[in-house]
C-alpha cells in the first residue's frame, strides 16, 4: 500500500497552473485555427483593398449614377437637375478619390472582423445591418453635408464578404471532417467493422453527402465503443468511478452507486443505475469522504492524494527491492477493507483526459490473510509442541532410564501422538468442510441423530452424564452430506459432554417446525459469557473458566459446525450463560418430497 503520509507530501508540492489563460478565440493553437485565420487575412484584405481601389478608382459609374438618382430624390429639396448639381460648381460636392475608397473599404472590413468573431446566423445579420448602415449613411452624408459617398463598390464587398468567407469556411470544415473521419478510419477499433466502413465512403469523393456518409458511420461506431466501454465499466465487480480532469464524476458503474450512496446498497439494479445518475456531477473526494483510510490518519483522502496514487513510486536505491503497491486501503461500509487505486485516461495529446478511480473489496484477502496467521500459528505451536514434548522425554529416559521408566514413557509418548493426531484430524476436517465437494443425498436427520449420540455414549458414561434422545421416529428428511452432517453433531454433543459437570443431563430433541427440520441440544454445563459467544464460530477460538476443564484440541470443532451447517443452507443459534448450560439449535431445510 501507498504511504499515506508521502501522498499528503507530494500532493502538497504538487504545482497548479494558477496562469490565467486567453480565450479561446485568440489562442489559434490548432493547426485548422491557424490555418483558418491565415485564410481570413487572405480574404479580409483582398476584399477590403478591391472595395478600396473601386472606390478609389470610381468604378461602378452606373450603379453609382442610380443610387445618386434614388438618394437626390429623397431630399426634401432635391435639385431640378441631379447630374449638374454633383460636381464643381454645384449644390453637391464629390467626396473625392481618397474618400471614396475609404467609404468602401472600411465596411468590409468590418464586416470580416465581425464574421471572424460571430456565429454565422450572427454574421449574416451583421452582414444585412452593414449593407443597410452603408446606404443610410451615404445619403445621411448627402442630405446634411452635401458630400456624395459613392456606396456601390461597398455594397458589392459587403454582398461578397459573407458567401465567399462562409464558402471558405464550408470547404475547410469539409476537409477537417474528412481528415478526421479518415483518422478515425485509420486507428484501432474496438469493435469489428461494418461492410463500409467511414473511410471507403469517403474514398474518391469530395462531396458533401458522402462525408455525410462517413460522418454517420463514424458516429455509429463513436456510440458502439462507448457502449463498450461502458458495458466493460459495468462488468467490472470491483467499485468503479470515471473522474474529468478536474475531480467532478463523469460516470460510475452499479458497484460504485450501490457502495458510495447507501439506498442503493441492498437494490436491484434499477435503484443502483437511478443511484448512479444522482453521483454524476459530484465530487470523487466528497463521495469516499466517509471511506477513511486504515493508516491512523483521520483526515479523508484529498482529491490531489487520488492522482498522486496513478504516479508510479520511486524505485529504491536496492534491486530487486519489493516495491509497494499504488493503492491506499480504506475502512469500508460494514467493517470490510476498499483498496483505492487512481489510473489515469490518456487523450490523443497524450495527457490524461480524466482518471479512473476504482475501489476494490479485499475484505476476503485481508481474511483469508488472517486465517493463514492462524494457521502458521496452529502449525508452529500446536502441532509442534506435543513433538517437542515427546523428544524432551526421549532425552530424559536416556540420561535417567531409572527415573523415567520405559512403561512411563511409552504411555506418555503416546498421550502427545493422540493429542497430535486430534488436531490435524480437526484441522482436516474444516479444510474438507470448507473446499471439497458435498456428497448430498436424502436422509433421516433423526436417524443421523440416533448415530452421534451412540458414538458419543461412551465418554458420557465415563462422567455418568445421561443422553436423552427425543425423537418420535416419525422421519424428519433432510438433503445432507451424512458423514459431515453426523460429525457436526459429534463435535456438539463432545463439547457438551466435555464442559458439563457429572451427573448431569444432556437432551437431543430432533422434529419438524415452522417448515424447518430442527435439532436441539441443551445441556447443564458450565455455559459462556456473552463475550465468548461472540467469538465461538471463529478459528482457533478456545474458552475456559475458572473451575471448568481446560480446554483442548485446536479451536477448530464450533468453526466446523458453522460452516457444515451453512454450506446444507441452513443455520445455528446458541443460547447461553455463565452457570446455566447452553442451547445450540440447528436449522436445516427439509427435503423435497
Amino acid at each position: 500500500m501507498r504511504s499515506l503520509r508521502g501522498l499528503r507530501a507530494k500532493s502538497a508540492t504538487r504545482p497548479h497552473n494558477s496562469r490565467m489563460q486567453p480565450p479561446p478565440l485568440f489562442r489559434f493553437r490548432r493547426p485548422a485555427e491557424r490555418a483558418a485565420l491565415r485564410e481570413w487575412w487572405v480574404l479580409a484584405l483582398l476584399l477590403t483593398l478591391a472595395s478600396g481601389l473601386l472606390g478609389y478608382a470610381g468604378g461602378l459609374d452606373r450603379a453609382n449614377q442610380a443610387l445618386y438618382a434614388a438618394a437626390v430624390s429623397l431630399m426634401p429639396h432635391a435639385p431640378a437637375d441631379a447630374p449638374a448639381a454633383l460636381g464643381p460648381g454645384g449644390a453637391i460636392a464629390d467626396a473625392g478619390s481618397l474618400g471614396n475608397a475609404a467609404f468602401s473599404a472600411l465596411p468590409v472590413l468590418a464586416l470580416m472582423a465581425a464574421l471572424l468573431l460571430l456565429s454565422p446566423r450572427r454574421g449574416l445579420l451583421c452582414s444585412g445591418a452593414l449593407l443597410l448602415a452603408t446606404l443610410g449613411a451615404s445619403l445621411l452624408l448627402l442630405r446634411f453635408t452635401g458630400l456624395w459617398f459613392a456606396p456601390a463598390a461597398a455594397l458589392i464587398g459587403l454582398i461578397l464578404a459573407y458567401p465567399l468567407w462562409r464558402w471558405r469556411r464550408l470547404e475547410a470544415t469539409l476537409q477537417t471532417l474528412g481528415d478526421e473521419i479518415l483518422r478515425g478510419d485509420a486507428g484501432p477499433h474496438l469493435l469489428p467493422d461494418a461492410p463500409e466502413s467511414a473511410g471507403a465512403a469517403l474514398a474518391g469523393a469530395d462531396l458533401v453527402e458522402p462525408r455525410i456518409l462517413g460522418l454517420e458511420a463514424a458516429g455509429e461506431r463513436l456510440r458502439d465503443a462507448r457502449r463498450q466501454v461502458s458495458d466493460a465499466l459495468e462488468s467490472r465487480p470491483d467499485a468503479a468511478v470515471v473522474v474529468g480532469r478536474d475531480g467532478v464524476v463523469l460516470h460510475v458503474n452499479g458497484a460504485a452507486a450501490r457502495l458510495l450512496a447507501p439506498p442503493a446498497r441492498s437494490a436491484g439494479n434499477d435503484v443502483a443505475a437511478v443511484a448512479a445518475a444522482g453521483l454524476r456531477g459530484a465530487r470523487v473526494a466528497d463521495l469516499i469522504a466517509a471511506l477513511l483510510p486504515k493508516t491512523g490518519d483521520p483526515r479523508p483522502l484529498t482529491w490531489e492524494q487520488l492522482q498522486a496514487l496513478a504516479t508510479p513510486p520511486a524505485a529504491s536505491g536496492a534491486a530487486g527491492a519489493e516495491q509497494p503497491s499504488a493503492g491506499v486501503e480504506l475502512a469500508g461500509p460494514e467493517g470490510s477493507s476498499l483498496l483505492a487505486r487512481c489510473a489515469p485516461c490518456g487523450g490523443a495529446d497524450g495527457a490524461p483526459a480524466g482518471w479512473i478511480v476504482s475501489l476494490t473489496d479485499i475484505t476476503p484477502l485481508r481474511q483469508a490473510e488472517r486465517s493463514r496467521d492462524e494457521v502458521l500459528t496452529f502449525l508452529s505451536h500446536d502441532l509442534r509442541s506435543p513433538q517437542s514434548s515427546i523428544l524432551a522425554l526421549l532425552e530424559l529416559h536416556e540420561l535417567d532410564p531409572a527415573d523415567n521408566p520405559k512403561e512411563d514413557v511409552h504411555l506418555r509418548i503416546a498421550q502427545y501422538a493422540r493429542r497430535t493426531l486430534e488436531l490435524s484430524e480437526q484441522f482436516l476436517q474444516l479444510a474438507r468442510a470448507e473446499t471439497r465437494a458435498y456428497a448430498f443425498d436424502t436422509v433421516d436427520l433423526g436417524v443421523i441423530a440416533e448415530e452421534a449420540v451412540e458414538e458419543t455414549w461412551a465418554a458420557a458414561e465415563q462422567k455418568r452424564i445421561t443422553l436423552q434422545l427425543r425423537f418420535d421416529g416419525e422421519p424428519v428428511p433432510v438433503r445432507a452430506d451424512p458423514a459431515l452432517l453426523r460429525r457436526a453433531l459429534i463435535n456438539l454433543l463432545g463439547n457438551a459432554v466435555k464442559y458439563s459437570p457429572e451427573g448431569t443431563v444432556t437432551t437431543i430433541r430432533v422434529d419438524s417446525r415452522d417448515g424447518w427440520s430442527e435439532c436441539e441440544i441443551v445441556d447443564q454445563g458450565n455455559g459462556m459469557s456473552a463475550d465468548n459467544l461472540n467469538h465461538l464460530f471463529e478459528r482457533f477460538r478456545r474458552f475456559s473458566r475458572p473451575g471448568q476443564p481446560k480446554a483442548q484440541g485446536a479451536g477448530l470443532g464450533m468453526a466446523f459446525v458453522k460452516t457444515v451447517v451453512e454450506k446444507h443452507g441452513g443455520s445455528i443459534q446458541v443460547e447461553s450463560a455463565p452457570g446455566q448450560g447452553s442451547r445450540f439449535l440447528l436449522r436445516l431445510p427439509p427435503a423435497a418430497t
